[in-house]
């Protein structure tokens, strides 16, 4: 067994060697090596220590930096967004406090492992720089996707295979491993999270062939979740499922739905797998007794810490929760009568609250929100929903596991790091000779929506036309009309089935252009369904009225700042618009037009007045519905104070409406 041991440690060593080597000759591999070792190695471990991933993030990084001073690479001088400045100074903050806390540690026990921590924070803070000055560059997010799922498909893969050979020839149990060649499941289901990701963005934007990739990683990661009780794999699964309803094909979401459900039922009725001798249910449950234990650690770090001020703000240094926290545990009854260990080993959010007090755990969830809200708030970024489940469920993964020493995590949230990155627009190439496709999301009862469409239909763009009400206004040659029978109302359960039902149709029609029309529920539902290009052309009382309103207010203020471009037809919209934050280089104005075939007046002048027998009166005519938000009576009082200074002045309304009587 040694001899084994020792062989896969010297395969660890080459391969570190390996990638340093490959990088100070090819820089354009670090990240490929970089990624496939983070997700591969993230639930490996040596002995109880999870270094793998560390040690070969400092091979990759030393040949980078060897490929720096051989001028294989070099700094790009770049503008800084505020948000990068944040971010990044931030994120180096977090790094020094965790390198003093690392250093204080290791006085504190007097241990020389502890300097693992301080090279490993000195490593992601010379990562941190170097992805700042731009010197290492990434590759495609096509590639960046491929690369993940296939190391993916190889860690699942291992980690399954791993338990069933250690089973069948050791007659040990699979968890016999853990804390010994693998980490616990819910530490060693982390990568699943950014693994399944990279599934649903193969499903959803790659061709077919490459769709079996996804299915395969699917089934192995579930599988894997049962095999060995991950409540947590299966939590992730279950909400990319829920994801997948959102952003995949209806189709895709039923596959990705039974695939599950048929695992779940085989493990959970008693079938058996490759000779698996144990069924596992509680593992797809909510709570197990071990919750327990979680939360009493995670109470007895806090009342660790608030016994002083100068604790409760700093804490006792890296590691030093194995030593503290024990009494604390025998007051909330943990040991249940027993005495207390001298040592004991607590993970996640109690042990980081011993070491590092609060300002630690505010620095570490500081980086997670400010990374949240570069997310959210990325300009025509096609992983919103994505990343943000994945930040959200790093949020809570220190309530059940340490995330600490995983660098995986790290590359995620770094900035410029997988989140930012991936976050920006895809850029496809266009074929310059087919016509532009043109989708609109606009009212069908509406003569403005007929008089738009029907201009692009004349000018050959292949347009297609999706609408929440019947076509009533008049019909168009040429176009493909989808009536979508939207609840079209502003509230939570509306806007999610209605936001559902356009992407799958804009995953139908993949247009290259989105122009919704009216800033209401067909602006919200454009914005909402993420995609880009987006036109939103606004008519007048979404921005002058329904802003300030307090439930629609902040939505229309939202599908605002997700356009990319905003058409109105006045200028007193254009300031209305600037007072809402909309900056004017983002605005067009747009007037309606008038048909010369049909209003030519000077080839019939003073027809009307001949036809009403005006002569040369001065005339005020008002085309205006007769409806209330038009407000005609204040036109008909204005006129009869205006008479009393103008006596032979005459006022033509025409329009019909509910007013006409009134």
């Amino acid at each position: 067994m040694s001899l084994i041991i020792y062989s896969v440690y010297t395969i660890y060593a080459l391969a570190g060697l390996l990638a340093t080597i490959n990088i100070a000759i090819k820089p354009k591999l670090f990240w490929p090596i970089l990624l496939v070792a983070s997700v591969v190695g993230g639930g490996l471990m040596i002995q109880g220590y999870g270094l793998i991933d560390e040690y070969l993030l400092g091979m990759a990084l030393l040949g980078g930096l060897i490929a720096l001073f051989r001028g294989k690479i070099s700094f790009k001088q770049t503008t800084k967004t505020i948000w990068q400045k944040v971010h990044y100074y931030l994120f180096m903050i977090f790094i020094g406090y965790m390198l003093c806390q690392s250093v204080r540690g290791l006085i504190v026990l007097n241990d020389l492992r502890i300097t693992r921590w301080i090279i490993y924070y000195l490593l992601l803070g010379l990562l941190a720089w170097l992805l700042f000055k731009k010197a290492l560059n990434w590759p495609s997010p096509q590639k960046i996707t491929l690369i993940i799922a296939v190391a993916g498909l190889v860690y699942f893969s291992a980690y399954l295979l791993t338990g069933y050979f250690y089973e069948a020839f050791s007659h040990g149990s699979r968890y016999d491993l853990q804390g010994y060649l693998w980490a616990g499941t819910a530490a060693a289901m982390l990568p699943l999270t950014i693994v399944l990701a990279s599934v649903i963005s193969l499903l959803k934007n790659y061709s077919p062939p490459k769709h079996i990739l996804g299915w395969v990683i699917i089934l192995i990661s579930t599988l894997a979740s049962y095999y060995y009780g991950s409540r947590v794999g299966i939590l992730i699964i279950l909400s990319f499922i829920v994801l997948a309803l959102i952003l995949l094909k209806f189709k895709q979401f039923i596959f990705f739905l039974l695939i599950f459900l048929i695992i779940t039922g085989f493990f959970k009725f008693g079938g058996s797998l490759l000779g698996f001798s144990r069924i596992i249910v509680q593992s797809a449950t909510l709570h197990s007794p071990s919750d327990s234990g979680r939360l009493m650690h995670l109470q007895a770090g806090i009342d660790a810490i608030r016994q002083k001020p100068k604790t409760a703000l700093f804490g006792f240094g890296v590691h030093t929760n194995r030593l503290i926290i024990g009494p604390y545990l025998q007051k909330l009854g943990y040991f249940q009568g027993g005495p207390t260990p001298p040592i004991i080993h607590t993970t996640g959010l109690g042990a980081l609250f011993i070491d590092t007090g609060f300002i630690g755990v505010f620095l570490f969830y500081a980086n997670l929100i400010v990374v949240g809200c570069r997310v959210l708030f990325a300009k025509r970024n096609p992983n919103r929903l994505t990343f943000l489940l994945i930040i959200g469920m790093f949020a809570l993964w220190p309530l059940i596991s340490d995330v600490q020493d995983v660098i995986l995590l790290y590359l995620l949230i770094i900035p410029a790091g997988i989140f930012n990155y991936l976050s920006q627009p895809i850029k496809t190439p266009t074929d310059p000779t087919r016509p532009i496709k043109l989708c609109f999301l606009a009212s069908a009862d509406s003569i403005h929506s007929v008089k738009w469409i029907s201009y692009f239909c004349q000018k050959n763009y292949q347009v297609s036309w999706i609408s929440l009400t019947p076509l009533t206004a008049g019909e168009i040659n040429n176009i493909k009309f989808y009536r979508v029978p939207g609840l079209g109302k502003i509230a939570p359960i509306n806007l999610l089935f209605d936001t559902i039902r356009l992407r799958r149709l804009l995953q139908e029609i993949k247009p290259d252009i989105l122009h919704a029309h009216y800033a209401g529920a067909n602006g919200i539902l454009a914005a909402l369904s993420g995609f880009h290009p987006l036109i939103l052309t606004v008519w007048g009382s979404d921005i002058l009225i329904n802003t300030k309103s307090k439930i629609k207010g902040p939505f229309i203020k939202f599908a605002l700042r997700q356009a990319d471009l905003i058409t109105c037809d006045a200028q007193h919209m254009v300031g209305t618009l600037n007072q809402l934050g909309i900056t004017s280089d983002k605005i067009k104005q747009i007037n309606f037009g008038v048909d010369t075939q049909k209003f030519q007046p000077q080839k019939q002048p003073g027809s009307i007045r001949k036809q009403l027998n005006l002569a040369s009166r001065p005339l005020i005519i008002s085309l205006r519905q007769l409806e209330p938000i038009y407000d005609v009576s204040s036109l008909i009082k204005a006129i009869a104070i205006v008479s009393r200074k103008t006596p032979d002045i005459a006022c033509l309304i025409i329009g019909q409406g509910s007013e006409n009587k009134s």
